[in-house]
């Protein structure tokens, strides 16, 4: 008998296909909606873009790093492809070259840890904000600390993408992989 794969399966297979072959790849769930989409990007790699006002006129997924100091760049996948649930599109999107190399051409990109802000450093950086709020130069952020938890033994990215989407409904759930920049 066939058996017939369930979305989480194809959704696991397209996402250990990108890993194995070192694709971008990422898979979002909007807030409020179901529907799971995934961007695969293998014509080229992400262009590394130098300053957010470099975006203007391109589309795609932007990943940028929260602090503008770290030494990975914003990148933005141009998707060959998307997957809306279970339907392909073929995106026509153009792919300009690379503004400054790819996460291929910089090996710092392999090695650089992000950083960890202490209880006090993000205490402090949580009533500069408010105080930004306050004066109306912001209308909202979202501040956030990273947390290092070790990797469960025969961990599977794709089902725990899918179970923090149940639990979060209300959140943008995503699940992304860069080259060089790592799950």
């Amino acid at each position: 008998t066939i058996k017939e794969l369930k979305p989480s399966d194809e959704l696991e297979k397209i996402h250990q296909l990108a890993l194995d072959n070192q694709l971008a790849v990422v898979s979002y769930r909007l807030p409020h909606t179901p529907e799971v989409v995934t961007l695969l990007q293998w014509k080229s790699q992400p262009a590394v873009i130098k300053d957010i006002l470099s975006l203007e006129g391109k589309s795609g997924f932007v990943f940028c790093p929260f602090d503008n100091s770290s030494h990975l760049p914003i990148q933005l996948i141009q998707p060959d492809l998307i997957i809306r649930g279970n339907s392909f599109e073929n995106t026509g999107i153009p792919h300009p070259e690379t503004l400054e190399g790819t996460a291929h051409g910089s090996e710092k990109l392999l090695h650089a840890l992000p950083y960890q802000a202490s209880q006090k450093e993000y205490m402090q950086q949580v009533e500069q904000v408010k105080s930004h709020i306050s004066s109306g130069g912001l209308d909202k952020l979202v501040l956030s600390r990273i947390s290092r938890e070790p990797m469960p033994e025969h961990f599977q990215p794709t089902r725990f993408f899918e179970q923090l989407s149940q639990a979060y409904p209300d959140a943008f759930v995503f699940m992304l992989y860069i080259a060089g920049t790592g799950l």
